[in-house]
């Protein structure tokens, strides 16, 4: 089920909304336990046969977790973590690991007949965390009950923010009441994020999907537009994803952290990742980097630990050799940025000269080029692709933006087979009006006020009212006149 799709917004949420609190009046144990009943169906929407694989992988680290809380032992953890790996290597890595043995050793092995079962990925990390708090005596022994609510929680299940233990016990454990003004902070920056998705996400990603579909077809200049398309498609729809996540959990009295800073905003590589995703950056830096040896003693030491947990942090997002491609090119820019910021000409500007100044702007141009031009790996269906992709945008011709004439909008309306968006890529004179508009969309990422800055001075109104109502009537309509809302992006992985 997803969170832009009218059965939710009409019938799933207001339901599980109402019995929650309803319930929770009468015992607070009794409103979670049933915040944990609707977040099992919510994730069995779909695909019921997944509750059962969810339900036992957190019945074992349950145990597991228990276990290392009263007895810590390197090989009990060592053997639950194995067992988390595992799981995720078969389902997620097992077609990817045969397809690799076949091109390898020319064999022919069948490919498994696996689904992927959503959210794996990200309860997946969540339950490693918990197993290694654990170990660490950093948590109490839970009920099974609160463990399970933990990994099972709607609003955060499918694609994060990738939650602690901590973050969601101490909640339940320590909440007496939920105020009004959290609830309605949560319903207003769910929509926020709702426009995000609905609006901007989905717009942009029928323009990426133009070209990175079929690249062959696509001009120089269409390709130069679908590349920064998908750069602000994958913001727009997981920082609204991430948007709406947090503010449902708003709703049912629990902060999930924040997961997106204006990353496009970022003038180096590194604060980037400080910036991005900032759930899974902790995650890799505190469950991967640093045991591996983190800065270690030398430069070559911190800069193969940066490479190989983007590499396999690459392969999480993934299985395949383009997101390798991409965690590892993300690997390098961060070692190189490392370097960089050695050099003493570029550390010891003077704050306000000119020279610092030129190279502030220098330093987030490139970094957006570099991170826009990595994202085409990410997206590509394979390096064909992605190398026809960066081959085109190599050959533009920026006298092909000029109008040559208006595009004819009576042709629009004269057919009823692709959406005005797809309408309008197609369109070789619209070309100059198409990048305006992505322009106009990448300054929106650039100078407004992000999602948690516009939070903290949030009161809730009659303005706020009427935004709310523009989202949800915008999101009901864009709904309507498709066949489905489309889904998230960090659903596949």
């Amino acid at each position: 089920m997803l969170f832009n799709a009218n059965e939710f917004i009409f019938v799933f949420l207001p339901v599980a909304f109402l019995l929650f609190h309803l319930t929770r009046r009468f015992s607070r144990n009794l409103g979670f336990l049933v915040l944990t009943l609707v977040s099992l169906i919510f994730y069995g929407y779909g695909e019921p046969r997944f509750i059962f694989l969810l339900l036992a992988s957190v019945t074992i680290n349950y145990f597991i977790g228990c276990r290392l809380i009263e007895h810590k032992s390197k090989a009990l953890l060592t053997l639950g973590i194995a067992a988390n790996v595992v799981a995720i290597g078969y389902f997620k890595y097992a077609n990817f690991l045969i397809e690799n043995t076949n091109s390898i050793f020319h064999s022919n092995i069948a490919l498994a007949n696996i689904a992927l079962p959503l959210g794996i990925s990200f309860y997946t990390f969540q339950k490693i965390a918990f197993l290694v708090e654990a170990y660490r005596s950093e948590i109490r022994k839970p009920k099974f009950i609160e463990y399970l609510l933990f990994v099972s929680f709607f609003p955060q299940l499918i694609a994060g923010p990738i939650v602690h233990f901590n973050q969601i016990e101490s909640q339940i454990r320590n909440q007496e009441s939920i105020p009004l003004r959290l609830i309605t902070s949560g319903i207003f920056l769910y929509c926020i994020g709702l426009l995000k998705k609905s609006v901007f996400a989905d717009f942009a990603g029928v323009w990426a999907d133009y070209v990175f579909d079929n690249p062959l077809a696509s001009s120089p200049e269409q390709t130069l537009l679908g590349t920064m398309a998908y750069t602000l498609q994958i913001y727009f729809d997981f920082s609204g994803y991430s948007d709406m996540a947090v503010g449902l959990g708003m709703m049912f009295g629990i902060v999930l952290p924040i997961n997106f800073n204006s990353p496009y905003q970022s003038k180096s590589i590194v604060e980037f990742w400080r910036r991005w995703h900032i759930s899974l950056s902790d995650w890799l830096k505190n469950y991967l980097y640093i045991p591996l040896g983190g800065r270690g003693n030398s430069e070559f030491q911190r800069s193969s630990n940066v490479i190989i947990t983007m590499l396999i942090g690459g392969l999480w997002h993934g299985a395949g050799w383009t997101f390798v491609a991409w965690g590892g090119l993300h690997g390098l820019g961060i070692a190189a940025n490392h370097l960089w910021r050695k050099i003493p000409f570029f550390r010891n500007q003077r704050q306000g000269s000119v020279q610092h100044i030129l190279y502030d702007k220098l330093s987030w141009l490139v970094t957006f080029i570099f991170v826009s031009i990595t994202w085409v790996f990410f997206r590509a269906n394979n390096f064909t692709d992605a190398n026809i992709v960066l081959q085109n945008i190599g050959d533009i011709s920026f006298l092909a933006f000029l109008p040559q004439n208006i595009p004819d909008i009576h042709s629009y309306f004269s057919q009823d087979k692709i959406s005005f968006s797809a309408w309008m890529i197609s369109q070789k004179n619209a070309n100059l009006i198409n990048l305006c508009i992505l322009v106009g969309m990448t300054c929106i990422t650039l100078f407004f006020k992000n999602s948690m800055a516009i939070m903290e001075k949030f009161k809730p109104g009659i303005v706020s009212g009427i935004f709310c109502a523009f989202a949800i009537f915008s999101s009901v309509i864009i709904n309507t006149f498709m066949a489905s809302p489309n889904a998230f992006i960090y659903f596949r992985f």
